[in-house]
């Protein structure tokens, strides 16, 4: 009995095909085709529950692919394919299909019309013909210009920023067709034609160029709204934006929004470091340099814990102030990518305050004297301090003249006679960076009469 249960096999229907996850080819077409033909490809364990399909080949060469369902993906044949199997890779095996795929020559192209005639830069047109598949260019007078391919016989494309009035000139595989007749450039519009870079992260800085941008009100990445300066009428610069995705940006002005022709790849944000800080150590209010990597789009700088304005100065470099309440603590940089904290700490000095007391006295016709003293005999406190005189009038107190005491500490300063109760103040001043702070006092009151 326990012989015929070893050699017993258990037949499960569907088990083998459960578990194969590498996919299958059973048939494409078309089956024949020139440079930028789309090919449907039929089989199984293109995507779903299986690993999506990673790459497709016409005879060793790779094409672009759209993976429509679990058993069918479109593919568009490569430039440079020749004839030979289509193949279909995902992470568990590639499939070869059992016929050839037949590559054929390229028409020579034709353009037969094309519409609008005219317009300004931006605008889009509609170029009939014959033999476009696999098109590589369209230029507007020699000038290269962003389009799609619709169908063999159609192309859209947009007029290009310095496009200049000529022919229409479409290049495939099979040559380059010119068209008969110009199309005119007029002037205006409003059309985004390139931007630089072309990908980064969150707070990459992004040129926009274009036309028509004076007025415009909104810039967005792929939807999500971005600060901007509008540089001119040509050019815009823009951050790129915390949540935004990779695709098209687009500009808003008056109503009517642009979008750029192609995408925007925002990459992912790499964790930030920090390698050093300039000074170590300082009083609130203190302008610290804060050396690292990956400071692009950061969103916060903390001071063991508490928040400090910043401004970052570039991918490797943050100026922050220490800010008030700041204690002994390390440095924090927050960005997209995460937060990097400082190995060492920054060392919040807390200042000494100086109690200054200030006199006044009045001398007719009339002159304002008195002296100011630092109770801890702190005597920067003391020298050139700068002294407000004021007089009480209309329930306020409102300054009449200003001066400064000498390296001693004593002042006078003639002011207009008027009678009433007058006062000094001794304005508060931080020296040292902060480290030293000279109190604020005011003068016992003294009153003038003629």
């Amino acid at each position: 009995l326990v012989v015929l249960l070893v050699a017993l096999t258990i037949a499960i229907p569907g088990a083998e095909s459960a578990f194969a996850a590498a996919p299958t080819i059973s048939s494409f077409t078309p089956t024949s085709g020139p440079v930028g033909t789309p090919v449907e490809i039929t089989g199984d364990n293109f995507s779903g529950p299986d690993p999506d399909v990673t790459a497709v080949r016409f005879d060793g060469v790779s094409a672009t692919f759209t993976i429509n369902n679990t058993h069918t993906i479109t593919a568009t044949v490569p430039a440079g394919a020749t004839t030979g199997a289509i193949s279909v890779t995902n992470p568990d095996g590639t499939a070869t299909s059992a016929t050839n795929f037949t590559v054929t020559a390229s028409p020579v192209p034709t353009i037969t019309s094309f519409d609008p005639t005219s317009g300004p830069v931006g605008t889009s047109v509609q170029v009939t013909g014959t033999g476009f598949l696999g098109a590589s260019a369209v230029k507007f007078n020699n000038t290269t210009a962003s389009f799609t391919v619709d169908s063999n016989t159609q192309i859209t494309a947009t007029v290009p920023g310095g496009a200049t009035t000529g022919p229409i000139a479409v290049t495939t595989p099979g040559g380059t067709a010119t068209s008969a007749t110009n199309f005119t450039v007029t002037a205006g519009g409003f059309a985004i034609t390139s931007f630089n870079p072309t990908s980064g992260v969150i707070g990459t800085s992004v040129v926009i160029t274009g036309v028509g941008f004076t007025g415009a009100n909104r810039v967005r990445f792929n939807g999500t709204s971005a600060t901007f300066t509008v540089n001119s009428n040509s050019q815009i610069t823009a951050i790129v934006p915390a949540g935004a995705t990779t695709g098209p940006i687009s500009v808003t002005k008056q109503g009517t929004t642009v979008a750029s022709a192609t995408n925007f790849t925002v990459t992912p944000s790499p964790l930030p470091t920090i390698t050093s800080f300039n000074p170590t150590s300082g009083t609130a209010g203190t302008s610290v340099t804060i050396i690292g990597t990956g400071f692009t789009g950061a969103s916060a700088v903390r001071f063991n814990g508490t928040r400090a304005t910043f401004t970052v100065v570039s991918d490797t470099r943050i100026t922050a102030t220490v800010p008030a309440r700041a204690t002994t603590g390390p440095i924090a940089v927050t960005t997209p990518g995460g937060t990097a904290t400082s190995a060492t700490a920054f060392t919040v000095i807390e200042p000494t305050i100086h109690a200054r007391t200030i006199t006044l006295n009045l001398r007719r016709h009339l002159v304002a004297r008195g002296r100011v003293t630092v109770n801890d005999g702190f005597a920067d406190c003391a020298s050139t301090v700068p002294v407000k005189i004021q007089r009480f009038r209309d329930d306020r107190w409102r300054i009449v003249d200003t001066t400064r005491t000498n390296a001693e500490g004593f002042y006078r300063q003639r002011i207009p006679d008027r009678v009433g109760l007058y006062r000094a103040v001794a304005v508060r001043r931080e020296l040292g960076g902060g480290a030293d702070v000279c109190a604020r006092d005011r003068s016992p009151r003294r009153s003038h009469s003629h």
